[in-house]
């Protein structure tokens, strides 16, 4: 459940003003505060669970370990105790700094323990994260949806909190609800962002493949994808059965058919003004809850699906 709706924690008390790097004192206030340093093996040092990294430069990671290597390892880490496993423990924040120590031949580095909440954690990965310069869309996705589902934050909060316009925060969002080969696309080719609204309403995951080598390969280009996507989901035309070349005879509607068709159509336009509305009064809402963001999205997708297949019979 979402806890609270605040500014991001300063933190640089505890990680300085550059974490990964910091070649010199790492505590530039507070110090008197902060519990002494132990050395901790590294093996013993796991990462922070909310840590929306997954990756590191190699060549960076390379050139802190052969600085580490020469100079020692300067500064502590900050970790908490292991919520489950005994002499184990959990980092808030460097993990860069923990795997080029390792790398450069260290098996202990210093460490202050510290009793973090779950919720401190997140702060802590969260404000580390946001204040980077190289995270990638999918890094960014992860860090947004943390401050959205455990720090409760609405999206025009996080795109106060960072910076950025609301509409930027929505597209790394919905790169972080959309399938697992979209994402994996993303992380390849950051710049492919722009395709995730399209490549989302490709349910079926064949066709799906097919875009995303296109965009993989260059033969397709982003801008291509709405025409492309609009053609694959348009319904197939049924083979014709006959082998005449004289033209078929169509039984015409009955009375009853045709009432019921119109029936059908009127109810159609109904429910699509009805989305049409909610969807203008939403669009005019300058905050959504999660909740009411979600099924003004399900709404988006249903009134797409509906252009898509019926489109002859939607009210102008």
């Amino acid at each position: 459940m979402p806890r609270k709706s605040a500014p991001l924690p300063d933190i640089s008390f505890i990680t300085g003003p550059d974490p990964e790097r910091n070649r010199g004192a790492l505590f530039a206030a507070g110090v008197s505060d902060l519990p002494p340093a132990q050395a901790i093996k590294i093996d013993r040092l796991e990462n922070n669970p909310y840590q929306p990294r997954d990756t590191s430069d190699p060549d960076a990671l390379a050139e802190l370990a052969a600085v580490i290597g020469s100079q020692g390892f300067q500064g502590a880490l900050v970790a908490r105790p292991h919520p489950q496993r005994a002499d184990t423990y959990q980092l808030a924040f460097g993990h860069r700094r923990r795997d080029a120590a390792r790398s450069a031949g260290l098996t202990t580095v210093p460490v202050m323990v510290r009793d973090l909440t779950d919720e401190e954690m997140v702060e802590i990965a969260v404000t580390e994260n946001v204040q980077r310069e190289d995270l990638t869309p999918l890094m960014e996705a992860r860090t947004f949806g943390l401050m959205e589902k455990e720090l409760g934050y609405t999206h025009e909060q996080i795109a106060v909190a960072i910076g950025k316009k609301r509409g930027y925060i929505e597209n790394r969002l919905r790169l972080l609800r959309a399938p697992a080969d979209v994402q994996a696309l993303v992380a390849e080719k950051p710049d492919t962002i722009r395709a995730v609204a399209n490549l989302i309403k490709v349910r079926d995951p064949a066709v799906r493949a097919e875009l995303i080598a296109g965009l993989r390969t260059g033969t397709l280009k982003t801008d291509d994808l709405p025409g492309l996507v609009e053609e694959r989901l348009a319904p197939a035309k049924p083979p014709s059965t006959t082998l005449s070349r004289e033209p078929q005879r169509v039984r015409p509607p009955g009375p009853e058919e045709r009432a019921s068709a119109r029936v059908g159509r009127g109810k159609l336009a109904n429910a699509i003004r009805t989305l049409r509305t909610y969807r203008e009064l939403a669009r005019e809402r300058t905050v959504l809850s999660i909740e009411e963001y979600a099924a003004l999205s399900e709404l988006r997708e249903l009134t797409d699906l509906l252009f898509t297949e019926h489109p002859a019979e939607l009210p102008e």
